[in-house]
């Protein structure tokens, strides 16, 4: 509902931008709807998330900042589809999103085919009983269950780190 908001709103203030809005928009649930594959490239994902990041962006602005540091040679390694919305949704959820306190994340590919998402932790506090680590469990047992282990650091009080490992294609 909060992408349909952004969209209506774009409407009245630029047409250009929600046309590309909603561009990016169906980009984005057209991946998440098709065929439920076990692998899915690192470009395909990386694609994916570029898309989904645009729709943030439009209602975040500078408040959110990604960095996405993959060369050519590793973007055809694979990884479990939507991962890395999950890992990006989680960060959303866990921490103050705002053009004071802007989150950043930064993905990239550190040795022996380890995706490594970092975020800043900025801590919401939350009244409400949310479970805000609930689908970032579902993911570690997914990959658990490929025999391919997450592994989640919060390093210091101001980084999280998340190692999610890459399968080479067969």
């Amino acid at each position: 509902f909060n992408s349909l908001n952004s969209l209506s709103s774009l409407i009245a203030e630029d047409e250009g931008k929600a046309e590309r809005f909603l561009d990016e928009m169906s980009k984005v649930y057209r991946y998440m709807l098709r065929d439920d594959k076990q692998w899915v490239d690192l470009d395909t994902e990386l694609s994916f998330v570029k898309s989904y990041m645009y729709l943030l962006e439009s209602r975040f602005g500078d408040a959110l900042q990604l960095s996405i540091n993959i060369p050519a040679s590793d973007r055809g390694l694979q990884i479990a589809p939507l991962t890395l919305q999950t890992v990006i949704e989680n960060a959303f959820m866990q921490n103050i999103v705002s053009k004071s306190h802007p989150l950043h994340i930064v993905i990239e590919v550190s040795g022996d085919n380890v995706l490594t998402i970092k975020n800043n932790v900025q801590p919401k506090i939350n009244t409400a009983m949310i479970d805000t680590e609930a689908s970032l469990d579902h993911l570690v047992s997914k990959y658990s269950m490929l025999k391919n282990p997450i592994i989640i650091k919060d390093t210091n009080a101001s980084t999280r780190t998340i190692h999610i490992p890459l399968t080479v294609p067969s």
